[in-house]
């Protein structure tokens, strides 16, 4: 029972025994009236939200010190006996609107600034009990800049919660990064309520400390063995509470792969290299030892915002469209080959080689065998250019074929394998409604590490009449958006070009239309390369 209610139960049982012994005694024995429970907590309330600023000042002088602020306008909800008997658990969110989450995810189109307000919707979820049989509060809080913001007043209901999320701005992410201030802040915020009551702490960042000057400001380092960095002292007040931390971290970088859970190679290491590494491994340690999740979120992964345990795993497979070779023993291309796997859909071209195709390089004499579905041989190369080979084949059936190099005789040869895939289909298309309905669709098959270009003009054999609009989406189910393109090539025709991202695989979808209403018509073609040789 809260101290307040207990005082007011106390003071009502009060009154009888001072009425009793008369007006004389009831003045001798005049006392404040008995605190109103609401009032009470409306005042501490206020008195805990006041904007302060950090007492101690940066030594390098050149920042303002961050202050917390509350969001204007905002008013405390009236929850009856709920909030007079206090939650079970409390949550925070802590969303980082700093100008590096302005950043566009090639993967959705979206800025990071707004999938992580999305992804911090499905994070409020999560928090609350589904069946309502616990007793939840939620405070929301975000920063930027030199501000700490508290977005509601206090510790609120879900639906308070979700109203301050959905009033964020999906693009209005700008400013520095306050990022040690505002986690040491959340931290002693959430962890500084009922004692003994579960706490939770999300938080949405792409990283980036540039502007804490605060307790908790410092250099870069280790969170476990750098007592001057700002990581180890986030990482030591979070240790000293109770608060079960979650992290989505969004980056671009290609250090770090999408992982569902805490098993980052950096998490376990000792020490980190680098300032991102650093931060990796501050929101791994922090997860791991309060049981909470970390998760990553590349810019390439089209898949998130996405629930715990449902993001996709990384392409294991072969990558882009190089291989190398070094090779010999071969007897003329037959044995101790060096091969690869080419998917192939029905009339699409494929030119492979050790020349001839950008990116293929040879040394030595190498021969170029390719095999069909079946097992049989469908192509052969020896000197296509010198002596180096190419091979250019139209595939009469889909499935996966394959590429053996060798060499001439027994003799070494070495290098680079590349190749291209290409196509085209036409189309006679209207009211297509910008592109969204009634297009004309081809499926193509694509793996990270290609870059895909399609288009009614810009491409060999493309063409176009009208304003045509072309839209590729990935094998997804339901497939996802992953590129768009209106007007290119000088007019209103379409081209547009896709790097695949590490995530996505399998058959993905050419979508052509028009512009609003109107009809087009024409012939889109496609190629597929290697992204380092496009």
């Amino acid at each position: 029972m809260k101290r307040t209610l207990l005082r007011l139960v106390l003071s009502v049982l009060a009154v009888p025994m001072f009425a009793a012994c008369g007006p004389e005694s009831e003045q001798a024995l005049t006392r404040p009236a008995a605190p109103d429970v609401a009032m009470e907590a409306q005042a501490l309330e206020a008195q805990a939200l006041n904007a302060v600023a950090l007492a101690d000042v940066s030594p390098k002088g050149e920042r303002p010190l961050v202050r917390f602020i509350q969001a204007p306008d905002a008013k405390a909800s009236a929850d009856g006996d709920v909030k007079s008997v206090g939650p079970e658990r409390y949550g925070l969110l802590l969303i980082d609107r700093s100008g590096s989450m302005t950043a566009i995810r090639s993967a959705t189109g979206n800025s990071r600034c707004k999938d992580a307000k999305k992804q911090s919707l499905i994070e409020l979820e999560k928090i609350f009990d589904p069946t309502g049989g616990n007793r939840t509060r939620v405070a929301v809080v975000s920063f930027a800049g030199s501000l700490v913001s508290k977005l509601t007043v206090g510790f609120v209901d879900k639906a308070t919660a979700k109203a301050a999320l959905e009033a964020l701005g999906d693009e209005t992410c700008s400013g520095l990064t306050p990022l040690a201030d505002a986690m040491c802040f959340a931290i002693d915020y959430v962890s500084s309520q009922d004692a003994g009551n579960s706490t939770t702490m999300y938080i949405a960042t792409d990283g980036e400390e540039n502007a804490s000057t605060g307790v908790c400001s410092g250099t870069w380092g280790d969170p476990v063995t750098d007592p001057a960095s700002w990581q180890y002292k986030v990482y030591a007040k979070a240790t000293s509470s109770l608060v079960k931390m979650d992290t989505a971290y969004w980056t671009g970088s290609s250090v770090l792969t999408l992982l569902p859970t805490n098993d980052a190679p950096s998490a376990a290491a000792t020490g980190c290299t680098s300032a991102i590494l650093c931060e990796d491994k501050l929101f791994s340690s922090l997860a791991t030892i309060s049981g909470g999740e970390y998760r990553r979120a590349k810019d390439t992964n089209a898949a998130y915002p996405c629930a715990a345990g449902a993001c996709p795993a990384p392409f294991a497979g072969t990558r882009g469209n190089l291989f190398a070779f070094n090779v010999q023993g071969t007897s003329g291309g037959t044995v101790n080959t060096a091969n690869t796997s080419i998917y192939l859909r029905q009339g699409e071209t494929l030119n492979v080689g050790t020349c001839g195709v950008n990116g293929a390089t040879g040394t030595g004499d190498t021969t170029m065998r390719l095999f069909a579905p079946g097992g049989a041989q469908v192509a052969l190369n020896d000197d296509g250019c010198g002596l180096l080979s190419k091979i250019t084949y139209v595939a009469p059936t889909t499935g996966t074929y394959q590429v053996r190099v060798g060499c001439f005789a027994n003799n070494p040869c070495g290098g680079t394998v590349a190749y291209t895939i290409g196509s085209s289909f036409t189309f006679n298309v209207s009211n297509t409604n910008g592109g969204t309905a009634n297009t004309a669709n081809a499926k193509i098959y694509v793996r990270p590490g290609q870059r895909v270009q399609v288009g009614t003009c810009g491409l060999t054999g493309a063409s176009g009449t009208g304003d045509t609009i072309l839209r590729l989406f990935d094998p997804a189910t339901p497939p996802a958006q992953v590129a768009l393109n209106d007007d290119a090539c000088g007019g209103s025709l379409s081209n547009l070009v896709y790097n695949v991202a590490d995530t996505i695989w399998g058959d993905a979808e050419i979508r052509v239309g028009c512009y609003s209403t109107t009809a087009c018509s024409g012939t889109v073609s496609y190629v597929i390369t290697d992204v380092a040789a496009p």
